[in-house]
């Protein structure tokens, strides 16, 4: 009794390691399947799923590359611009002083009127000239006046 009970629990162990064994080998192979058509390119002359993400992604990631390498490259040409612009203005200012102190004088009364300079030098002559008119309005409309502020600025830098 006892052998035909033990026999009869190995036959059910068996049956059930069997059927899970079969279970387990189709679920392996659809998973294998599922696989290999990912992989391997489509009979049609299409290239594999596999093949066109990872073409999706590397265009994706050389797009994000590029745009970052250019915002990199225009920040510093920016940067160097700006920092050209600044040398300028300031040399645009400072040859004022030296060039007519008596003008250099006048635009350190004039705080917006530097940074604009300092900003733009270009306009370094046509600021000088408005200066001017003002200390010829101030002086009476006599040209020269004192200092002589009243003639058009002419600046050697040709900025």
């Amino acid at each position: 009794m006892l052998d035909t009970v033990i026999l009869s629990v190995i036959v059910v162990l068996l049956t059930v390691s069997l059927v899970l064994d079969l279970l387990f080998r189709r679920e392996v192979k659809g998973i294998y399947d599922d696989i290999r058509r990912f992989v391997e390119p489509t009979g049609d002359g299409e290239p594999s799923p596999l093949a066109g993400l990872t073409d999706s992604v590397l265009d994706l990631a050389a797009g994000k590359l590029t745009a970052r390498v250019k915002t990199t490259f225009m920040g510093m040409q920016s940067g160097a611009a700006r920092a050209e612009k600044a040398v300028d203005g300031a040399i645009a200012i400072d040859s004022v002083g030296v060039e007519n102190p008596a003008m250099g004088a006048l635009l350190s009364a004039f705080p917006h009127l530097q940074k604009v300079i300092r900003r733009n030098p270009a306009l370094a002559g046509f600021a000088m000239d408005k200066l001017g008119q003002m200390a010829a309005g101030r002086n009476g409309g006599k040209p020269g006046g004192s200092q002589g502020v009243s003639e058009p600025y002419q600046s050697n830098l040709g900025l």
